[in-house]
């Protein structure tokens, strides 16, 4: 049993049987392997990313990352270790350890970064290799709260929000070898004061001017009620240039313990503090006496707003404590906050809560499988062209009474109440459910679209004993009984002996096996982004309509996306494009719908692909895997025709591309079951380095966790078929219609021509005009007695003399003695 981690004698507490809330990894537990770090593969040089044995004895185990410069061509000498999707709570700080071998080169990089789930923003802090020893363990922190306070719009991880992405990013020519990395731990969630100014009694709280400096006021230094409001008070120190550029405050004999590892400073700085300026932390220890500052320049500071600075305490005893060591003696000599305006500042600065920032205190909680309620058949969901109800069951669950590390497995069956998760017939929907989800969205499909009875289980999987183990079911309170549930009907992906594909911009050759019947046009169910509120099914912003067809050598994909400005930055998850999820496997065949965490390059267990299309990339790189990485397939077959107000995209790829690119080895056959899932993104932000403003989804539940990563979440899925299936909704559209109703016209919005279908519930008059916005007639397309029945006709935007009319908006007007119907139709050439 572990019980705790000696590092140059400080000791960092890891309670038995679960790593603590704060501990993202410390690598002691071989079943935990790299708990979630890999190569993600943004540069080539990475060798392998593995837990092992701590080669140099500090601990049981680190974290192995093998480096060869050679991999990577000059300017891209460089490796990403990724860790994704985890919360930092409300910690301050990321800490890590990391041990550098002495052919590491000065001028290499280690560059922390991260992305939040929300705006994706790259942002980083940079270690150069000269400023960091080699062959010792060192300290090196990520600073979230102040990168947060810089750029709160683009960067703000904390919740609801988490990390997207967080990791090391290292750059190192001429370098091969092996970096070790270990403890990455959040800091601060919890801080412990050394001043904080809120207690009137307490006044200064031991802070006086140092006199190293004369630009101290009279009275310079207060304890005033907080101008910002954002706390009671705060300690103000006011500079008259007048007297001297540098005032020097102090505070004696501060107590120290081995788990303070950052000290922390708020400070408000006035829009006058010069740019040439700066503030120094230095902390003295009562053993050396020896002058340790941390420099922030006026600069790098935020005007007229809280900044937050750091002062690595624990980082900089790893790197010398041969001159610096506050932690034997338990106590500073001096703590020091050094201003030096250079120039003819005169003005006050605001400082306040002056903290330590450390691990917090192991949590406990009894490892159990938790409770779920499950609400069948939810009816919020619908299809914004059909009217159908996009049904779905709604799985909550409570987490476990304190952060253990844990995480959570949803099971489900059709075969009767699940008590055993091994026993036959029980599915794994999803699994590796970090803390913090409490809900999963589980959309169910069937040919037709009736009813399913189902039955859910929820287990947990953490640490006993060291062990990684998986409790069991607890009947009566971590599964359900009978759920009676209305489902979706699935899509079709048509099979075929042989397609005339023709990579021409033209998607005749796709709307042609949707003319025989088969369910293949694949559009919006759910708009999201920043204009979604405006989004209708007639919006000209973004639309689209899909196809998938299959063959036995070929996938083959078409989409006609409506697009009022269709440009892009060339990553097709950022700006105009287009991304597609599936799965080169057959649901059927599984006893788990989960393939790994990150299905995107094919997934823990193969077969998860993501891939798609940008308009704005160069040429040769529209093909992109993971929403920006360009790959071109041999034997791609590919077309883009960007026209004003739109544009197509069609293209195929051999199996045998895809299969060698996912790690699968997928020959598609009849009625087999495939998930899949589509997004269309537009960007027409004129924010510089912002991104997509409006999403259609395809074949998603909006609210599942990393919805976008996992296959399991990959809703729609789509049954591969040689003929179109009959189901019972279709045959009753084939008999007599009960009632009359003109259906929206498809393509909309179109070019060149449209389909429209219309029904008649008995023998009458009918008439179908088409009118310009202004309500002059520009074309009768039915007039005239029909019997009972559907039909369909189609309109080709010519005008009553066979003239082609503009681009614009026109209204198809259907009138009967008992029904009246219009619709608007896009025509967009």
């Amino acid at each position: 049993m572990k019980v705790t981690k000696l590092v140059f004698g400080l000791l960092c507490f890891v309670v038995a049987g679960a790593l603590q809330a704060q501990v993202i990894a410390d690598f002691e537990v071989p079943a935990l392997g790299t708990q979630g770090f890999a190569d993600n593969g943004w540069g080539p040089c990475l060798t392998g990313v593995n837990r092992i044995a701590d080669p140099t004895g500090r601990s049981a185990g680190v974290l192995s990352i093998g480096f060869d410069y050679t991999k990577g061509a000059e300017g891209n000498r460089r490796g990403t270790l990724e860790k994704t999707n985890f919360s930092p709570k409300n910690a301050h700080v990321l800490s890590l350890m990391i041990y550098l071998p002495a052919s590491f080169p000065d001028g290499g990089e280690i560059q922390f970064f991260a992305q939040d789930n929300s705006k994706w923003a790259h942002t980083t802090e940079v270690y150069k290799g000269s400023d960091l020893p080699k062959e010792k363990w060192v300290v090196i922190n990520f600073h979230i709260m102040s990168l947060h306070l810089a750029n709160p719009s683009n960067f703000n991880p904390y919740p609801p929000n988490q990390f997207g992405k967080f990791g090391l990013d290292i750059w190192a020519d001429g370098f091969t070898g092996e970096i070790l990395v270990d403890d990455v731990t959040l800091l601060g969630d919890t801080p412990k004061a050394i001043s904080n100014f809120e207690v009137e009694a307490l006044g200064l709280d031991g802070w006086f001017s140092a006199g190293w400096g004369p630009g101290l006021a009279p009275d310079g230094i207060k304890r005033i009620v907080d101008p910002t409001g954002r706390s009671t008070a705060v300690l103000s120190v006011t500079m008259d240039a007048s007297l001297g550029t540098r005032a020097t405050l102090e505070k004696d004999n501060v107590s120290i313990s081995q788990s303070d590892h950052v000290i922390g400073v708020k400070v408000w700085v006035p829009s006058g503090f010069p740019d040439n300026a700066y503030i120094q932390i230095v902390g003295q220890d009562n053993i050396y006496w020896a002058w340790h500052p941390k420099v922030f320049m006026g600069s790098d500071l935020k005007k007229d707003q809280w900044n937050e600075l750091y002062y690595d305490v624990l980082s900089m005893y790893t790197i010398d404590n041969s001159s610096f060591d506050p932690y034997t003696n338990k106590t500073w000599g001096k703590l020091i906050i050094d201003i030096d305006q250079n120039t003819s500042f005169t003005g006050s600065l605001y400082f306040d809560d002056i903290e330590y920032y450390g691990p917090a205190p192991p949590p406990s909680a009894t490892l159990e499988s938790p409770p779920i309620t499950v609400t069948g058949g939810m009816t919020d969901l619908t299809d914004p062209f059909t009217g159908e109800i996009l049904y779905y069951n709604k799985i909550e669950w409570t987490d476990l009474s304190a952060d253990i590390g844990e995480t959570y497995n949803l099971y489900y069956s059709e075969q009767g109440k699940i008590t055993d998760v091994t026993a036959p017939g029980v599915i794994q929907l999803s699994t590796k459910i970090p803390r913090g989800v409490q809900v999963f969205y589980h959309r169910m499909y069937t040919v037709d679209g009736g009813e399913k009875t189902v039955y859910y289980a929820m287990t947990v999987t953490g640490l006993e004993n060291n062990q990684l183990v998986e409790k069991p079911v607890r009947d009566g309170i971590s599964n359900s009984n009978a759920v009676r549930a209305k489902t979706s009907r699935l899509y079709e992906i048509p099979l075929v002996d042989s397609f005339n594909f023709q990579a021409d911009g033209y998607l005749d050759e796709f709307e042609a096996l949707a003319q025989q019947g088969f369910r293949c046009r694949l559009r919006n169910e759910q708009a999201a982004g920043d204009e979604a509120g405006a989004w209708t099914p007639e919006s000209t912003d973004l639309n689209f309509t899909g196809y998938i067809v299959m063959d036995s050598q070929n996938m083959y994909v078409g989409m006609q996306v409506v697009d009022d400005y269709p440009h892009g930055d060339g990553q097709c998850w950022a700006g105009d494009g287009f991304d597609i999820f599936g799965g080169l496997y057959d649901v059927r065949t599984l006893n788990s719908l989960f393939r790994g965490t990150d299905c995107q390059r094919g997934g823990d267990l193969g077969g998860g692909y993501r891939f798609g299309s940008a308009i704005g990339a160069s040429q040769g790189d529209h093909i992109q895997v993971s929403g920006y990485d360009p790959w071109t397939p041999t034997g791609l077959k590919y077309a883009q025709d960007i026209y004003e107000g739109g544009y197509v995209v069609e293209f195929s790829i051999p199996f045998s591309e895809l299969n060698a690119k996912f790690n699968a080895s997928f020959a598609p056959q009849n009625g087999m079951i495939v998930p899949l899932k589509i997004d269309v993104n537009d960007n027409d932000s004129s924010v510089a380095g912002n991104y997509r403003t409006l999403q259609n989804h395809f074949g998603d539940v909006p609210g599942n966790f990393n919805g976008w990563m996992r296959a399991e979440a990959w809703g729609a899925p789509m049954v591969i078929t040689r003929t179109p299936v009959v189901v019972g909704v279709d045959s009753k559209e084939v008999a007599t219609p009960q009632q009359f109703a003109l259906s929206r016209n498809f393509p909309n919005p179109f070019n060149p021509s449209t389909t429209l279908s219309y029904s008649l519930a008995h023998e009458t008059e009918v008439s179908i005009v088409v009118y310009d916005i202004l309500g002059k007639k520009i074309q009768t397309l039915v007039e005239g007695k029909q019997k009972a029945g559907s039909y369909t006709i189609h309109w080709n935007g010519t005008d009553e003399s066979g003239a082609s009319v503009p681009s614009g908006v026109y209204l198809c007007k259907m009138v009967t003695p008992e029904y009246t119907q219009v619709h608007k139709m896009v025509l967009m050439k």
